[in-house]
């Protein structure tokens, strides 16, 4: 009986150098795996598995992670409450303790009714794009929950769904929510509140005791407002409504005790609406008072800065920009600048009257701060000041920046800034690279045409492999007469890097960082099991790398058309293997046993070079292979040769991946080790179309 094999990865990430090992085990292709169920992370094993609707299944690891696999609704279960004539809790109800992270899965589109009620540990919850609904006390009494982000899509949360989650400060509802439930947020730690302006219904209760809730919008798609949505709510100072005077809108209280925005005792409220004049009927008619609420009207519309302006520290002669957000209509800008010694707030000018102004650095401007007013017919904000400092370009050659190699191979480009300084040819220059503790060294000479975006500076390129992906490159420039400056990176600090600034990257980059990063952390790990290294003491070990699940047996399907095909006709070839190195790119061996005093010959064509058996000490013929960028990971190569007979073979660095992976007898680092290869390969294709 076939098993599954579920892989479930969480590592760390810094990112920049990786050494040449090989990747010892030969495997031939196997008969296909009977099902398993392997973890990828040593350190997370599976406490329990099973299923949670019709093509929903779950994975709980003791990391305190669940995981929900598959598509369509989760089931819905039960509890023992008043709500409920039968008791049905989630199988996973005994570890409810322990979950601190739920994972949803991609195509998964609603979490059921009690599923991680009262789990007090849970802290956070990941949702996919196509999320659609959360079910009836879905997560009743999470106190421990703080923050929950709805997809865009979503379309509905059911009564008490967050009931009494008194640590939930932030919530993202987006405008596709059409529906939620009654006390659905009741005694939450929600602070501020967006009401989706999908909604058309606030039912009662709905945010009920919220405490620390002190600001709400309410759209005007709200027409009806039952009793007790607000009440309660004793940190509630403002109140918007974007209702026009003609705007449906009616309170319906089914008891006067518990008005909507009740249960406070005089509390100052500010209340804002889009027109002074012209308040519609319903807000007036309601009795604010006898709610506890002593208000004040204001207009809505008065411009309201959400993002400020931020420092920024630039070179001199570098464009810079600074920005504001602003909710408003009709708005106007006016940037103005201060210098240092100065008390009075000038004009920019020209450029100055828009929401982002850009100007080139000086070196005079250095601690110069910025600042914006935003202004329309209702009211006047003024934004945050930033302050501008600017760096004097240097006059001595200088490491300025790095960035990933992300064309297939792995490695680190080194930015340097090169100054005219007379008597000194570039040309002549060279960056002589030490790597990691075993001191390979490599040399890249100057290249005029290799240069950052901007053209500013110019680059030179150091290639490791998946073992020294977060040992130390130590780059040294030599140039003039004798002169030399060093920095020192890694792959490993390039994710770091990366992950601190992810915002700045598209979404196909970051999936391949990411993939990256965990693709050498696995090779790590399977390299120094097979060669006898230890991670930290040969070779430091990745520090980040991200979450990946890996079902071996549908890798190795869909890689069926590029298995390992050995043609080897009426030849003396009596055996053919083939192994991988796992270096910046990947090398291809593949052996050929033939009877004592045989001889051999074959050759094959790869990137237009030709690769020719040689025969080994211990009487095996050899075709080395080198070269395969991850693209190249699924181009199969023909070798063609002559024993006593013609034979072929055909193969790729993914037919051993397949053969890995198809094998039950294979360890599971090398397992995850191929998977994650895989994901590499895929990711690199996707980011290269």
């Amino acid at each position: 009986m076939k098993k599954i094999l579920a892989f479930v990865l969480t590592i760390l990430l810094l990112l920049q150098t990786v050494p040449l090992v090989a990747l010892a085990a030969e495997t031939a292709a196997g008969p296909d795996p009977e099902g398993r169920t392997v973890t990828s992370d040593a350190d997370a094993a599976v406490l329990m598995s099973g299923s949670a609707g019709d093509a929903v299944t779950w994975v709980l690891t003791d990391d305190g992670v669940i995981t929900f696999s598959g598509s369509g609704p989760m089931k819905d279960y039960k509890d023992q409450d008043v709500f409920s004539t039968y008791y049905d809790p989630a199988p996973w109800w005994e570890y409810s303790s322990r979950i601190t992270s739920v994972v949803i899965g991609e195509g998964i589109t609603s979490i059921g009714s009690y599923a991680f009620t009262e789990h007090s540990s849970l802290r956070s919850v990941r949702l996919p794009a196509g999320f659609q609904s959360i079910g009836f006390k879905a997560f009743n009494h999470a106190f421990s929950l703080e923050e929950i982000a709805l997809p865009n899509g979503a379309v509905s949360i059911d009564g008490y769904a967050f009931f009494f989650c008194s640590g939930l400060a932030h919530v993202t509802l987006p405008d596709t929510v059409t529906y939620i439930g009654e006390a659905a947020f009741s005694n939450c730690g929600l602070t501020e509140l967006h009401i989706p302006s999908s909604l058309k219904t606030l039912y009662p209760g709905t945010f009920v005791n919220c405490g620390s809730l002190r600001a709400v919008t309410v759209p005007a798609s709200v027409a009806r407002i039952y009793s007790q949505v607000f009440n309660g709510c004793s940190s509630l100072t403002d109140i918007r409504f974007e209702h026009d005077y003609d705007d449906p809108l009616t309170f319906e209280h089914d008891d006067d005790r518990f008005p909507a925005f009740g249960g406070v005792t005089n509390l100052a409220t500010r209340i804002g609406v889009p027109n002074r004049e012209r308040i519609n009927p319903a807000l007036t008619e309601y009795d604010w008072g006898e709610s506890g609420r002593s208000v004040t009207w204001y207009t809505v519309n008065a411009p309201e800065i959400t993002s400020h302006p931020k420092d920024a520290s630039v070179e001199e002669n570098t464009s810079v920009t600074f920005s504001v957000t602003v909710r408003g209509t009709d708005l106007s800008y006016a940037w103005e600048y201060l210098e240092p010694d100065s008390d009075i707030w000038q004009s920019v000018g020209a450029g100055g009257t828009a929401a982002s102004y850009t100007l080139k650095a000086a070196a005079n401007q250095n601690g110069w701060k910025f600042r914006c007013t935003v202004s329309n017919a209702w009211g006047s904000a003024v934004s945050g000041e930033a302050v501008l400092t600017v760096i004097p370009v240097s006059t001595m050659p200088a490491f300025k920046s790095h960035s990933l190699v992300l064309s297939g191979q792995i490695g680190v480009n080194f930015f340097l800034y090169l100054p005219k300084i007379p008597g000194v040819d570039y040309a002549e220059s060279y960056m002589e690279f030490t790597v990691g503790r075993n001191k390979t060294i490599q040399r890249a000479d100057f290249d005029p045409s290799f240069t950052n975006s901007a053209g500013t500076r110019y680059g030179f390129t150091c290639y490791v492999t998946t073992a020294e992906a977060a040992d130390a490159i130590v780059a040294t420039f030599h140039y003039g007469n004798g002169l030399a400056l060093s920095n020192e990176y890694s792959v490993d600090d390039y994710v770091g890097y990366f992950e601190e600034h992810a915002d700045q990257y598209n979404q196909k980059t970051i999936d391949l960082i990411q993939i990256l990063a965990t693709y050498c952390l696995t090779c790590q790990r399977y390299l120094s099991s097979v060669n006898g290294w230890t991670l930290g003491i040969d070779h430091a070990q990745m520090t980040h790398a991200y979450g990946g699940i890996i079902w071996p047996e549908k890798i190795a399907e869909e890689l069926e058309s590029l298995k390992f095909v050995k043609q080897l006709g009426t030849s003396a070839v009596t055996k053919a293997t083939y192994k991988l190195h796992l270096d910046s790119t990947i090398t291809l061996d593949v052996l050929f046993t033939v009877p004592a005093g045989t001889a051999l010959t074959a050759s094959a064509r790869f990137n237009g070079n030709t690769y020719t058996a040689e025969q080994q000490s211990d009487g095996r013929y050899l075709v080395r292979i080198p070269g395969f960028s991850a693209h190249q990971l699924g181009d199969m190569v023909t070798i063609s040769g002559n024993a006593g007979g013609a034979f072929t073979v055909k193969a790729c660095p993914m037919s051993y991946a397949r053969s890995v992976l198809n094998n039950e007898d294979s360890p599971n680092a090398a397992i995850f080790c191929m998977g994650h290869m895989y994901r590499y390969y895929k990711a690199v294709l996707a980011y290269r179309a």
